[in-house]
């Protein structure tokens, strides 16, 4: 009888850790919080891994996957109006196309040291958000990226950021400042990557830059300076930095002012030596 007792015991205990989900041990966690308390209506869709859990309680959302995750997928929280922070897992690398457009009232993201890629309209029309530090390892920031983020104040670039892409910070009204400071990697500025950005003044690129597209600043109506730190001109283009300040000046080594001035897409501008 005893031993017919203790074989009912291990029948059970294995019943039991057969019904065990494994998302809470092994899988990733998204935290977030929201403008109402409520939970946030996210596609399934847009993850490599499945939802285990979406809950929201004591001010804080958990989303609890049943394995890892490397990517915020496409749409994955696009038009989520009351999404207001979010933190990713350490695993993301992509943060796909449209994930998070037209989160009106996300204000912060804290992002992951693995995140490498930043996708077209990723965080496009996201109004509220006021600042954005990038990961070091960020090198491409898609095309419309933060696009229409009227509220984006201040951007820091990645230490391996290379691409910048078209229209990528286009219409961002209150964008003072995009600091370069770690960014030495940085070789192409596509078309109108800074089109509209109406409050920003100065703007400065590591010598690795090679390639400034048509209109990357057009109607950045209070540039007054752009500073280059390059060991030789960059291939440009027409309306680079067309409506700007009217005391708008570009700032290169003085072994270069002679190149810049005999081309035609640079000595339209006041070029001066450093």
């Amino acid at each position: 009888m005893k031993r017919f007792t203790l074989l009912v015991a291990i029948f059970a205990i294995f019943a039991m850790v057969g019904c065990v989900k494994p998302s809470a041990e092994n899988g990733d966690t998204i935290y977030y919080t929201t403008t109402d308390g409520s939970e946030v209506d996210i596609r399934q869709s847009g993850f490599d891994a499945s939802v285990a859990s979406n809950s929201y309680s004591n001010g804080v959302g958990t989303i609890v996957f049943n394995g890892p995750i490397s990517r915020i997928g496409r749409n994955a929280f696009a038009s989520c109006d009351n999404l207001q922070t979010i933190e990713l897992p350490t695993n993301i690398h992509t943060i796909d196309c449209d994930a998070f457009s037209g989160c009106v009232g996300l204000t912060s993201v804290k992002f992951n040291n693995n995140l490498s890629l930043i996708n077209s309209y990723a965080f496009y029309g996201c109004s509220a958000l006021k600042e954005v530090i990038l990961p070091s390892r960020v090198s491409d920031i898609g095309h419309h990226a933060f696009a229409n983020c009227t509220a984006l104040e201040r951007v820091e670039a990645s230490e391996e950021l290379v691409t910048i892409g078209a229209s990528a910070f286009f219409h961002c009204d209150a964008l003072v400042e995009f600091d370069t400071t770690r960014a030495q990697q940085i070789t192409y500025v596509r078309f109108g990557a800074f089109d509209e950005c109406n409050a920003l003044e100065r703007i400065e690129f590591p010598a690795t830059l090679s390639i400034i597209d048509e209109r990357a600043f057009y109607h950045a109506a209070s540039l007054k300076e752009c500073k280059l730190n390059v060991t030789k001109r960059p291939t440009s283009s027409i309306d680079m930095f067309a409506n700007v300040h009217p005391d708008f000046a570009i700032y290169v080594p003085h072994a270069l002012v002679a190149s810049f001035q005999e081309v035609n897409y640079w000595k339209m501008y006041q070029i001066v030596g450093f």
